[in-house]
């Protein structure tokens, strides 16, 4: 990603704010104007241009002005949100809302979801808290056939699962150890829902079973999958219809068919596990094709010392990000507190 000088820098803030709050491509005028840029607007076009063809903008159409792409979201995200906490009476209402509901996990779940909502005008979407986290403690593989494997799952509940793997060649048992250290290396201990199979670069000595190693993968994901819970609760789905990215048909089908995948949504949310801090994902940052045009912003959330569950929001790649960072943590150790409280005592 390359740099922007402090005028680029400048630009893209007020790009991205003024998008976020009016969901129209913003033109030179309109940021010469309205932001005070003492500068003229063919100055600022110049700019402009120069930052859609570095990545940062790009131009819905030929006429229109510009708006963020990913990347500029990105660079926002990284070096120019200013993140404040939100408003002392909003945080103390959202507490004490939190604190009065129902003594039930469930209806504080609910109900932290709702008001997270309300916060911030998107989805909100969270995991139940689950026991003890289902990790793979090791991963054998054996050979059965000359193009079979067996491969072992091991998991720290004690569970033993065995699935054959039928393979493309024979492999040589040097190349099998080296796999296996692979595997293992690179998957024991990671949480219910592992990477994607594709994701990340393998060793050179492994680099010609790459098509073995992704069967491998999506075995144990298939292991993990069938021994988690993969429950999710989602509040706020009306408030994300408002917005106008899906005022057409087509975006509308495609966001109620993600909204009705549960499994979806909860393989999304739950890569904020291997991360202590915010996890903000952006459009195409986020692995499954079908959520390219969202952002997902969630916390973990603990209770007691034990991180449990996760917390967050889910809306259009135009989101107002510097509310909803603050808003997502403020819930989730709203909820934590909550939880702690419930359980112990």
């Amino acid at each position: 990603m390359n740099d922007l000088d402090q005028r680029k820098r400048r630009i893209l803030r007020a790009i991205v704010q003024d998008y976020v709050a009016t969901a129209e491509p913003v033109g030179s005028e309109t940021l010469v104007h309205r932001y005070h840029f003492e500068v003229k607007p063919a100055t600022i076009r110049n700019e402009m241009s120069e930052m859609s063809e570095m990545g940062y903008l790009r131009q819905p159409h030929t006429s229109a002005g510009r708006v963020p792409s990913d990347m500029g979201y990105r660079f926002y995200v990284d070096r120019l949100m200013m993140l404040s906490p939100l408003p002392p009476g909003q945080a103390r209402q959202a507490r004490l809302a939190v604190t009065l509901s129902d003594g039930e996990v469930e209806a504080v779940l609910r109900e932290t979801c709702r008001i997270l909502t309300e916060l911030t005008s998107y989805a909100a979407v969270a995991t139940p808290p689950r026991g003890e986290e289902t990790r793979i403690k090791r991963i054998q593989l054996m050979p059965i056939a000359a193009r079979r494997l067996m491969v072992i799952v091991l998991l720290n509940n004690g569970h033993l699962d065995h699935r054959l793997v039928e393979i493309a060649r024979e492999i040589t048992p040097d190349e099998l150890m080296a796999l296996a250290e692979t595997v293992n290396r690179t998957f024991t201990a990671q949480l219910t829902v592992m990477r994607d199979e594709e994701d990340g670069s393998l060793p050179p000595e492994v680099m010609s079973l790459q098509e073995v190693y992704r069967q491998i993968a999506r075995t144990v994901n298939h292991t993990l999958r069938s021994h988690s819970d993969e429950e999710v609760y989602i509040e706020g789905a009306s408030r994300i219809l408002r917005q106008p990215e899906f005022k057409a048909e087509e975006r509308l089908d495609s966001l109620l068919r993600i909204l009705e995948d549960r499994q979806l949504l909860h393989r999304v949310l739950s890569r904020v596990w291997g991360r202590e801090d915010v996890m903000i994902l952006i459009g195409s940052e986020n692995a499954y094709p079908q959520m390219q045009d969202y952002s997902f912003v969630a916390s973990r959330y603990r209770v007691g010392e034990r991180m449990v569950g996760a917390i967050g929001i889910f809306g259009p790649t135009r989101m107002d990000y510097d509310r909803a960072v603050p808003a997502v943590c403020l819930m989730a150790q709203n909820l934590g507190k909550v939880l702690t409280r419930l359980t112990y005592g």
